[in-house]
């Protein structure tokens, strides 16, 4: 099912962030153009964060990388609460 899918791979990607120290790996500044809907990101530090995939296996990704894959799977799962009728 493609919620659980995307379900896991948030949890596996916010684990990696929350278990790293911000002030030594990373620092995240998010803005929206509330007119547009459209997302600036500033990324002041570009480490690599481990994150576990579904095989259990350890990978380093970019916090960038990891930031913006994170954004497209939280915004797919909101599509998908809405087809399932799951209200946040």
């Amino acid at each position: 099912n493609d919620l659980i899918e995307n379900l896991r791979k948030l949890s596996s990607i916010r684990n990696a962030f929350a278990h790293c120290s911000f002030l030594e790996y990373v620092y995240l500044n998010v803005t929206e153009d509330k007119s547009s809907g459209d997302e600036k990101v500033d990324i002041l530090s570009e480490y690599n964060l481990d994150i576990m995939n579904s095989s259990g296996k350890i990978k380093s990704k970019s916090s960038y990388e990891l930031f913006k894959e994170f954004r497209k799977i939280e915004l797919d799962a909101k599509k998908l609460f809405k087809v399932y009728n799951i209200f946040l």
